[in-house]
């Protein structure tokens, strides 16, 4: 009922598709092989987020760089998915109808599940310091910052897995 709709077409030709990979692209894949060389070998994610778009976003972004991604869908589906399957890391969409990431957050703490120690990041555009007070209270380590990144959000995920290894 509020707010403003907008929309614009672009005309644009097809082409061929690149045949070799650009040169950062093979460099991105041999920088994130070597980072995680250093915390694990295969890692596996749960990826929380309602939203389709942010869902495929960030999948190309984690498998891009190697990692094996599974998706939940709404908070709910996050608890469920986390007491069954071990998970490396969880990125955690805070803002979520139902149950959002932090009410998500709690459960998985709570439980007596495979990831009840698995750093917990959280996925949102709000950043103040109000928020980091209430993930910090629910056990999350730390945030990635909508709109996605992908060099911010690999060392986030690279800073949290450390942090935690050495714990």
């Amino acid at each position: 009922g509020e707010g403003s709709t907008f929309w614009f077409e672009i005309p644009v030709e097809a082409t061929e598709a690149p045949v070799a990979k650009r040169q950062s692209d093979n460099t991105e894949a041999s920088d994130f092989t070597s980072r995680a060389d250093s915390v694990s070998t295969e890692l596996t994610l749960l990826l929380v987020e309602d939203s389709e778009v942010n869902q495929m976003i960030a999948r190309t972004m984690l498998e891009k760089r190697g990692l094996k991604v599974s998706i939940a869908t709404s908070g709910l589906e996050a608890v469920e998915q986390a007491s069954i399957t071990p998970f490396d890391i969880i990125l955690m969409d805070l803002q979520m109808p139902g149950m959002d990431g932090l009410e998500a957050t709690s459960q998985i703490k709570a439980s007596t599940g495979p990831n009840v120690d698995t750093p917990v990041l959280a996925m949102t555009a709000n950043v103040g310091a109000e928020f980091k007070i209430r993930t910090e209270n629910v056990g999350m380590v730390g945030f990635i910052a909508k709109p996605l990144k992908p060099d911010a959000m690999m060392d986030s995920i690279f800073q949290a897995l450390r942090d935690h290894q050495g714990a």
